[in-house]
Parts: C-alpha cells; structure tokens; sequence
C-alpha cells in the first residue's frame, strides 16, 4: 500500500472531526448547528472506514470495514439533507426526510448480509468491493437523497435576498457539486475503468469548500471559533501525516519483522517533541490568514498591554511624569 492510497482518507477523517466538534460546540442547541455537525460525522465515520479498509492486512478484514462505509455515508447523508430543510427554511415532505433515515436503518441491517457486499477484490491501486444484488440500488437511493439537498439549496439560493446569503450557498452548493462528481470515481473502477477512486477526495473538498464558506461568509456564525480551532485542525493533520509517514518507513524498513511496541512509542515521542516548536508558527499562520491587514495592529495593541502590565511600581511611574 502506498500513501496516497492511505493518507487521503485519514485526512478527510481528521478534517471532518474537526470541524464537526467546532460546529457542533460552537451553538449546540441550534438545531441547525447539530445537524450539520451530524452530518459531518457520519461523512468522518465514512473515511476512517475507509482508512481501515485500506490499511487492513487481508480481504476478510478489508471486506468488515467496508461494509461499514454504507451506514456511515447514510447517515451523513440523512443528516444534511435534514440540515438543508432547515437552513433553507423550505417545505418538504416529511415522508421523504423519513425515508431517508429509514435507510440509515436498513443499511445497518443489510451490511451483515452479502446484499451489498458480498466480498473484497484486489485492484491495482488496493481492495475494491465486489458490489452485491442491492450495492447499485442502495447507491441510487443515496444519490437521490443527495440530489433532494441540492434542490433544496437551489430553492434557498433562489428565496436569498442579500448577497451574502447567496455566497454562503453557493459554496454549499459547490461543495455538494465537487463530492457527487468525484463520488462516481468510486464506482468506475468497478465497470472496469482504470480509474482511482475518486469519493475520497470528493469528501476531502466538500468539507474544505464547507470550511470557507463558514470562515470567509460566516455561514452558522462560528467564524470565532473556526478561528480558534483551525490550528488544532491544521496541527493534527501534520501529526497525522507525520506519523502515517513513519509508520510506512518503518514497514518498509522491517518487513517480514516484528516491531516491539516500545519502538511506536519512542518514535510518538520524537514526533511530539519535533513539531513542538511548529506549532507557534502554525498559530502565527493562523492568526494572519483571518486578520490579514489587521494583524499587525492587533500584535502590536497586545504587545502595548503586555507593557502596561509589566508596570508595578506606581510611584515610579508617578516620578517621572
């Protein structure tokens, strides 16, 4: 297995968590705030699936995880399409949002059965499921309750009256746009096309696309803490990357050996202490893409502050006035 096999799907896993736990503790009695992080957490649940599936050791473990990806994608799926009911403020059949997590459900049940995925394969780039009776029908399904939320958007984008209204839609819509295309990449390979498979990537804009739309439009109005948090976001992958890196080094380095445990732990420890001190600068980083021009007026009144502080001794002060 190589990285690029590997690392997109624990990337999109990290950035999907991320921002689900930031929106979700920025409002979480806003139902549309819950929502949505909701959703995104059943796409987070999909790739990690998918980074399980792709690292396993054999077909048998492969074909376990999987079976996963299915309710995990449902359910991320179910959610938004919930969250586009209630952000757009539109009517919609309560029969179809049902329906819609009524299939939660019965993918839930059916991935113990050889319905949707009855076993694993070996394709040039790493596994590919063998698709089972239900495994296009159950994707169709999946794809109209998609296709139902960018409906859903268009009408919002449609009813939007200020301008910046319809900014924030529009990257919902392009993000929504970008994860049905490069989703199909999934499913060529199984037609035969020498394709990689595309929905993890597809996954991995959606959510980026997502990201600006809130920190640049303030869409759900956690721009503050998107701020906050998007240096742990940024940290962790880095520590993700950093560690996925090693830990394929080191297969490749030992192979056919075993590995003592103490060896993992060592190498955790080298990897703390060496992005130590990049985390400043990741902050700085940060700091400077959200306050642009600002920056430097705001470094400069914390550092006047900072000053003022350190005066203690008043009759000092009042001497040399």
């Amino acid at each position: 297995m190589n990285l690029s096999y590997l690392l997109p799907p624990i990337i999109a896993g990290v950035i999907c968590l991320a921002l689900g736990l930031v929106v979700i503790l920025s409002n979480f009695r806003n139902p549309i705030h819950r929502l949505f992080a909701y959703s995104i957490f059943g796409f987070a649940g999909w790739a990690f699936a998918i980074f399980f599936m792709r690292s396993s050791p054999d077909l048998e473990s492969a074909l376990f995880w999987d079976r996963l990806v299915f309710p995990f994608a449902a359910a991320g799926v179910a959610f938004y399409l919930h969250f586009t009911i209630k952000y757009s403020e539109l009517s919609f059949p309560r029969i179809l949002l049902f329906l819609s997590y009524l299939s939660v459900i019965t993918h839930s049940v059916l991935i113990s059965k050889d319905l949707l995925i009855p076993a694993m394969q070996m394709k040039p780039y790493g596994y590919a499921p063998i698709p089972g009776v239900l495994f296009f029908p159950a994707l169709i399904i999946q794809y109209m309750w998609v296709g139902l939320a960018g409906i859903n958007l268009i009408r919002g984008y449609k009813k939007a009256i200020s301008y910046e209204e319809k900014n924030r839609i529009t990257y919902l819509l392009g993000a929504l746009c970008a994860f049905l295309l490069l989703t199909l990449l999934d499913f060529l390979p199984l037609l035969g096309l020498p394709l990689y498979p595309g929905a993890i990537i597809g996954n991995i804009i959606f959510c980026l696309l997502t990201v600006i739309g809130i920190t640049k439009h303030n869409l759900l109005d956690v721009r503050f803490v998107i701020r906050k948090g998007t240096a742990y976001i940024l940290i962790s992958a880095i520590i993700v990357i950093t560690y996925t890196s090693a830990i394929f080094i080191f297969s490749r380095l030992f192979q056919n050996k075993d590995i003592e445990s103490w060896a993992y732990v060592i190498l955790v420890t080298v990897i703390a202490f060496a992005l130590r001190p990049i985390w400043l600068k990741v902050q700085r980083f940060v700091d400077k893409l959200f306050y642009r021009n600002r920056y430097d007026h705001i470094k400069a009144l914390q550092l006047f502050i900072s000053e003022t502080h350190n005066i203690m001794d008043t009759a000092i002060l009042g001497t040399n006035m």
